[in-house]
């Protein structure tokens, strides 16, 4: 189980099946925008209707934060091991490349914990998750004509 989120286009008309135009698996940085700026603030795993100019918005700060972010190598935690001789969970630190500086991306789009949020530190799939979401925004954006279809975003946990 995990944070799940999608992008849908759908027709304004209702007579076309919405199509998944993106997808993202615990990018909680990305859930905790769309909340945010299209959600109110409700976190409530509704549908909502997502603007160009928002979507615009969305690539535009996942750009800044990349090019502000240099990956050297660092360590993470990726998860916990109970320690059953002293009665202590441990950390699982594992090498992974880190933002060496992560100030812009905790500004502009900052991670946010749950219990199926996945990860957050500010890592190389912290940046990944953000070239993912510049690479398919940007396509959206581009071919889909807002005049006749709805851009949706919901998600699951």
């Amino acid at each position: 189980m995990g944070l799940d989120m999608w992008l849908n286009k759908r027709s304004k008309n209702l007579d076309v099946a919405p199509e998944e135009v993106c997808y993202w698996r615990k990018a909680n940085q990305i859930h905790n925008w769309f909340v945010n700026k299209v959600q109110e603030g409700n976190d409530d795993c509704g549908e909502y209707v997502v603007t160009k100019e928002e979507l615009q918005e969305l690539v535009d700060l996942c750009q800044e934060v990349i090019d502000a972010s240099k990956l050297v190598e660092g360590s993470i935690i990726n998860g916990r091991t109970y320690d059953r001789a002293t009665s202590k969970w441990i950390d699982n630190v594992v090498k992974s490349k880190i933002i060496k500086n992560p100030k812009k991306a905790m500004e502009l789009l900052p991670t946010v914990s749950g219990f199926f949020f996945g990860s957050t530190d500010y890592d190389e799939y912290y940046i990944l998750d953000l070239q993912h979401t510049v690479e398919v925004l940007k396509d959206v954006i581009k071919d889909t004509d807002f005049d006749k279809y709805v851009i949706t975003y919901n998600s699951s946990w």
